[in-house]
């Protein structure tokens, strides 16, 4: 298995390719093909790509070639082949973010080939297999109803302080979730009068472009359905975890010990109380799926709710435009389709 090679040992070419690609743009400079990418995800892809260059240094003499020249079909597929000790997920990730940086670097070289490679990695590794997700796609009417009698009458039975805190807390995530449902990087770095908008009579989600992973920002109105929910962990639930660990800060989850919720923990929290009330294990990505496939199933005029409910970017400048307000009608679509739903039962 190669390493990455370090950028400051990456051939000039492949440097000068990097920097117009992820240029940022200003007065006299045009934005490259992937500026608008987030940093992390700019760090990211330049560990995958220092890993090719790091292969290409160790197992060929093609280093000092052209970018597009040394990748050739037949140099991706020993490639693939050095990178059979780990996961076929992993190997799919490194070969498709390769692909793609040569694309947007080399738009009229024909990669055709590369991007069919990539596919078969892709059915190798699952990744966009609806089977995956069969029996683990759940009704957001199922998860909205768990997170809330998780929140409510469940926590009243708890025996303890804290495990009534615990149940208040986790519940309420479940619930506004199932009704706005962020990607796990935004509903963690969510902040009170930065993110969360407070004022007498409303709750507002605004995730700023950095939040999103499509670059655009999201606004939406917290449903009346949750709000209730919300406002107790705001002012009562919250302010119990920090009190009690004398921590301070503006992040609206706090964990046990009263600091803001790594992403990747609060999604393996919300995974094992997900387990617990519904016997499936739901972390924060599936109830974009389950949000999607209830609108599907309510009617056609609900399906086209989908996009802005969950930040996906519409075609057209024209269509653009719409994507807070959609956003807004979404979430409270959806959450007049589950008292809909829960009403017929």
């Amino acid at each position: 298995m190669s390493l990455a090679l370090p950028f400051n040992l990456w051939p000039e070419a492949d440097r000068r390719m990097w920097s117009a690609l992820f240029a940022d743009g200003g007065p006299l400079d045009d934005l490259g093909p992937f500026g608008h990418l987030r940093a992390t995800t700019q760090r990211m892809m330049s560990g995958h790509y220092g890993r090719w260059l790091g292969w290409v240094a160790t197992a060929t003499d093609c280093l000092n070639f052209d970018p597009a020249e040394r990748a050739t079909l037949s140099a991706l597929h020993a490639w693939v082949e050095d990178l059979s000790n780990v996961g076929t997920v992993s190997r799919h990730i490194f070969v498709s973010n390769l692909v793609r940086v040569l694309g947007g670097a080399f738009p009229d070289h024909d990669w055709s080939e590369h991007d069919r490679l990539v596919v078969r990695l892709q059915r190798l590794a699952g990744r966009g297999d609806q089977r995956r997700k069969s029996g683990r796609v759940l009704s957001s009417a199922v998860l909205f109803d768990a997170g809330m009698k998780y929140a409510s009458t469940s926590a009243q039975l708890a025996k303890t302080e804290l495990a009534v805190m615990k149940r208040r807390r986790s519940g309420t995530m479940v619930a506004m979730l199932t009704l706005l449902p962020m990607r796990r990087r935004a509903f963690a770095e969510l902040r009170l009068g930065s993110s969360i908008l407070i004022d007498a009579n409303r709750l507002t989600v605004l995730l700023s472009p950095e939040m999103t992973k499509t670059g655009s920002s999201w606004e939406a109105e917290v449903p009346l359905q949750v709000a209730d929910l919300l406002w107790d962990y705001i002012r009562v639930v919250r302010p119990w975890f920090l009190l009690r660990h004398g921590t301070s800060h503006d992040f609206l989850w706090v964990n046990d010990h009263g600091r803001p919720f790594q992403a990747t923990h609060m999604s393996d929290k919300i995974g094992k109380t997900t387990k617990l009330l519904t016997g499936q294990t739901i972390r924060t990505h599936l109830f974009r799926d389950a949000a999607a496939t209830t609108l599907s199933v309510e009617s056609p005029s609900s399906a086209k709710l989908i996009a802005p409910l969950l930040g996906h970017l519409h075609s057209g400048t024209a269509e653009r435009h719409y994507i807070r307000a959609d956003s807004i009608n979404a979430g409270r679509h959806l959450a007049t389709a589950l008292n809909r739903r829960r009403n017929e039962e």
